[in-house]
């Protein structure tokens, strides 16, 4: 992935348990989680649109190809999934 020098803000949120550090803050490749972490993967569109996964999977998989990414465009096909799940139902 490239990132652009438009680029200004990429946002995610990391639980606590999410960090798999040990007592020394390094990561602990001990945990099963971990091993077995890459195959498959879910993309989880977090807002509040009706069908927010099928839309978004949708357009990411048109903007791939422009992109010159037809590798991870088969690989997004073969190793993801992407359910649909409003955070809420209240919309302004």
């Amino acid at each position: 992935m490239v990132i652009k020098p438009s680029t200004r803000i990429i946002s995610f949120t990391v639980t606590e348990a999410g960090y798999y550090f040990d007592q020394n803050d390094q990561l602990d490749l001990g945990f099963s989680e971990l091993r077995g972490d890459g195959d498959p993967i879910t993309l989880l569109n977090c807002d509040n649109l009706s069908h927010n996964s099928s839309r978004f999977l949708s357009g990411f998989l048109q903007f791939l190809p422009q992109q010159g990414s037809q590798e991870l465009l088969d690989w997004v096909k073969q190793k993801t999934s992407s359910p649909n799940g409003m955070v809420d139902r209240i919309t302004p």
